[in-house]
């Protein structure tokens, strides 16, 4: 086999589930394709989190075993909320009132899920960064960017960073600050990308 093919199905390997036993369980921090009976899925196996999504249904019977869709990263997204409200949503506002974009991460660590702020450059259009080295033990998992008023929305440029690799995007958008109230608002979306397989979760209004 050529190298590069194997390079390429050392990261990405596809397997058959069998028919008549469990599929091999997928490792840890890795990525594969399973063909079940009813199509192809694909399955990242994170310390974080495991998911597994169909990405084609064959309308015929396959000679291969049940594989069943998984979703942990939805148990991420339910457990971060106090740290959107205490630290996500007061930074990416203080940027929102200058009308500029803010980045910032959400990690994975041993002591659980916490607030990473950035290095960055921005502007009205984009914030620029470039991710930190994290110590061993530690994960990025949640990627979050602001759109101040603008509508939140993943751009070209989204797809092209989220290419490769497996994370938890989140962008704010649709800004406003509710005087009456003292609050800072914002829509957002959220999408889970595993190697460059996008798969898009709900849409949201959040207060702070």
């Amino acid at each position: 086999m050529n190298s590069k093919d194997q390079i390429l199905q050392t990261h990405l390997p596809t397997v058959m589930a069998p028919k008549y036993e469990e599929i091999a369980s997928c490792g840890t921090g890795k990525t594969r394709l399973a063909m079940g009976h009813d199509g192809l899925y694909i399955e990242t196996n994170q310390i974080w989190g495991r998911l597994v999504k169909k990405l084609w249904h064959s309308d015929r019977q396959l000679p291969y075993g049940i594989v069943e869709e998984v979703d942990t990263f939805r148990d991420i997204i339910n457990s971060i909320w106090p740290i959107m409200h205490e630290e996500v949503i007061p930074h990416a506002a203080e940027f929102a009132e200058k009308k500029m974009e803010w980045a910032g991460q959400i990690i994975y660590t041993s002591e659980g899920l916490k607030y990473l702020p950035l290095d960055f450059t921005s502007t009205g259009l984009n914030a620029r960064y470039e991710l930190p080295s994290l110590p061993v033990g530690e994960y990025f998992v949640v990627d979050i960017h602001s759109h101040h008023k603008m509508p939140p929305s993943f751009s070209y440029t989204d797809d092209v960073d989220d290419s490769g690799g497996v994370k938890i995007r989140m962008v704010l958008g649709n800004y406003r600050y509710i005087r009456e109230a003292g609050t800072h608002f914002f829509q957002w979306k959220c999408r889970y990308t595993v190697e460059g397989f996008f798969f898009d979760w709900r849409e949201y209004g959040s207060e702070n």
